[in-house]
């Protein structure tokens, strides 16, 4: 079983940094272990979904109520049964990230906890940063992407800007531009380091946007040149959470995230993968109200060895 840093735990919930290519959630298709048996087994909740005698223990001698809240369905607050179930089908995990993305995952240790964080989520009380390196050079410097996002009718594994998609926010701001050699990218290596990354624009999909939101697109695309590429750093901060929201979105503007095997093109993955070695996109700082006491809590994550290498080499090319 693998272990994850831990980078905030209390008696209620945990906040893990969840690295790069490993499964949040348990599936058929999935042979490896995942982040749900870590956290079933940290937080004492068994495969078959039943709490273990460690858990009950705990919870009688009060650090942990993984039972639930007794009082609290006494009052009508909440339906203590369909949230235990949910609770221990999902070993406590509150939100997830996908496979190619590492940083800050919440998982709840009881019930009631995990009931709260969940509505947190739903009033969109939760407030996430990502870091993802696009192709191209974005611009303004901030803005606001309002596309839905639904699977596509012709590959039902993947996601994409469609009508009648779900509605998917994401608001951004440019971190730096880089500008490089492509005769660098080929020869930059993998080597890891441990040196830590020490006017608005919105667009729309609606109909009365469309046409300005091509000529943003067209305008922002970078000319092709023969020896250069451009690439821009940048915060994103989804409003809301479908799949593959920021990397479905970057590639409807026309900048695919680096490395994005499914939504930048397979030649341009294959390129990308030549000098970074996965997705860059890492969730590097999320901030929310902490179930119990509703004082906000802000956990960060700081950007992996391997996103970090990328970033200095193509900085120095």
């Amino acid at each position: 079983m693998p272990t994850f840093p831990i980078l905030y735990e209390d008696q209620f919930l945990l906040v893990i940094n969840k690295p790069y290519g490993v499964v949040v959630n348990r599936a058929q298709t999935v042979k490896e272990p995942t982040v749900q048996d870590w956290a079933a087994e940290h937080i004492g909740v068994s495969r078959e979904g039943q709490v273990s005698q460690v858990a009950r223990e705990k919870s009688t001698t009060g650090n942990i109520n993984i039972l639930g809240n007794l009082e609290m369905q006494a009052r009508g607050t909440y339906d203590t049964f369909d949230t235990r179930d949910t609770f221990i089908d999902r070993a406590g995990i509150v939100h997830r990230l996908d496979k190619e993305t590492s940083g800050c995952l919440i998982i709840a240790k009881n019930p009631e906890a995990f009931f709260k964080l969940q509505s947190f989520f739903k009033e969109r009380k939760v407030h996430k940063t990502y870091i993802a390196l696009i192709h191209g050079k974005l611009v303004p410097k901030s803005g606001e992407i309002n596309a839905p996002v639904g699977r596509l009718p012709w590959n039902r594994e993947q996601f994409g800007v469609v009508p009648g998609g779900k509605e998917a926010v994401t608001k951004y701001e440019v971190v730096e531009y880089y500008e490089i050699a492509k005769s660098q990218l080929s020869v930059l290596s993998f080597r890891l380091s441990d040196r830590s990354l020490s006017g608005n624009q919105s667009f729309s999909s609606s109909e009365t946007d469309q046409q300005k939101t091509a000529k943003l697109k067209s305008e922002n695309r970078p000319p092709k040149t023969d020896n250069r590429e451009v690439f821009t750093l940048v915060h994103l901060f989804p409003q809301t959470g479908r799949t593959h929201q920021l990397r479905v979105h970057m590639k409807y503007l026309g900048f695919p995230i680096v490395g994005d095997y499914l939504y930048g093109g397979r030649k341009q993955q294959r390129d990308d993968r030549r000098w970074c070695p996965r997705v860059f996109l890492h969730a590097a700082k999320i901030e929310f109200p902490h179930p119990e006491s509703g004082k906000m809590i802000k956990v960060e994550a700081l950007l992996p060895p391997e996103l970090e290498n990328v970033l200095r080499q193509i900085s120095s090319s």
